[in-house]
C-alpha cells in the first residue's frame, strides 16, 4: 500500500485509484477498469458492484444512470437498455421490458402509450400496431382492437382507425367491415371513394340508428325496378356499373340501338 520516496528515505501511501500489493516498490500501480481504489494505501482494488461501473481515475464507483444497466461486477461502463426496456432508477442491474398497450421510449427511461387507432399485445414493443381494417381503437394504451359492430353494419375507410366505426348507408357493400362500393342494385352518381360508406351525424351513433344527410341520400341511390324487372340492372361496385344495354342514371336509360321491353321495363 505504499512506495518509497525518490531519495529513498520515506515511504509515501498509495494515491486514490492506486495500490501496491508487494513491498518494496518505487511506484504503485492503476487499478483495472471496473475497480477501485477509495482510501490512500490500497493493497488491492475493488471490483465495482453490479448496477455501477468505474470512473476514470478509479477513485469511486458511479451507478448507471437511468435508461441504462450493468448486470456484471467489474465494469468500466453501463449498457443502454434496449428499445422496448427501460429503468428508471440509478444503478439498475437490469431492464424492465415496456407492458402491452406501451411502445419502446428512445429515452430509455419509460414507455408511451399506444396512440388511439394502434394498439400492442406484446412485452417490449418498438412500435404499437395499427388497427387492421374493420376494426378501431378509440383510446390510447390498449392491448387490441375492437371488430366494428355488424349491426347496424358499420366499416373503418383505412388502418390505424381511432375514430368510431362509420355507419354503412344501406346502399353500400360493408362486407367484412370494410367498404367496396355500393351493393348490387344501387347506384351512384360519380365514382366512390373508401370514406363515401357513410357518416354519422348524430353524437354517438350507437344508441339510435345513424341520420344520413342530403348528400348521403343523393350519393348512393336505390335502382327501383322498371316495369316488371328488378333492381339488377345496376351493379354496383365502385364505379356503379351497369348491365348490358343499360345507362345513364339509375342504369334507367336504353343504350342507342337497344330498346325497352314493354313486358320487363328493361332495355
Amino acid at each position: 500500500g505504499a512506495y518509497s520516496s525518490e531519495d529513498g528515505t520515506s515511504c509515501l501511501l498509495c494515491d486514490l485509484g492506486k495500490f501496491q500489493d508487494a513491498a518494496a516498490q518505487s511506484a504503485c500501480k492503476n487499478c483495472a477498469d471496473g475497480s477501485i481504489a477509495p482510501g490512500m494505501g490500497s493493497q488491492a482494488c475493488q471490483q465495482c458492484a453490479p448496477g455501477s461501473y468505474s470512473e476514470p481515475d478509479h477513485r469511486a464507483c458511479a451507478s448507471c444512470t437511468p435508461g441504462s444497466y450493468q448486470d456484471k461486477a467489474g465494469q468500466d461502463s453501463c449498457s443502454i437498455c434496449p428499445l422496448g426496456a427501460y429503468t428508471l432508477d440509478a444503478g439498475a442491474v437490469i431492464c424492465q421490458q415496456c407492458a402491452p398497450g406501451t411502445r419502446g421510449n428512445s429515452s430509455r427511461q419509460g414507455c408511451i402509450d399506444c396512440e388511439p387507432g394502434t394498439s400492442s399485445a406484446l412485452f417490449a414493443v418498438t412500435e404499437c400496431t395499427p388497427c387492421p381494417l374493420g376494426t378501431h381503437q378509440t383510446v390510447g394504451g390498449q392491448q387490441g382492437c375492437n371488430r366494428c359492430p355488424t349491426t347496424p353494419a358499420t366499416y373503418t375507410p383505412r388502418v390505424g382507425w381511432s375514430k368510431k366505426c362509420i355507419t354503412c348507408h344501406p346502399g353500400a357493400n360493408c362486407t367484412y367491415q370494410q367498404f367496396f362500393g355500393v351493393k348490387r342494385g344501387w347506384w351512384s352518381y360519380r365514382s366512390l371513394t373508401i370514406m363515401d360508406g357513410g357518416e354519422i351525424l348524430s353524437p354517438d351513433g350507437i344508441d339510435h340508428p345513424a341520420t344520413f344527410s342530403s348528400h348521403m341520400k343523393g350519393l348512393i341511390k336505390y335502382c327501383k325496378p322498371l316495369g316488371r324487372g328488378s333492381d339488377a340492372r345496376c351493379m354496383g361496385g365502385w364505379e356503379s356499373r351497369c348491365i348490358e344495354g343499360h345507362t345513364g342514371p339509375l342504369c334507367s336509360l336504353c343504350k342507342p340501338f337497344w330498346f325497352r321491353s314493354q313486358l320487363t321495363g328493361e332495355c
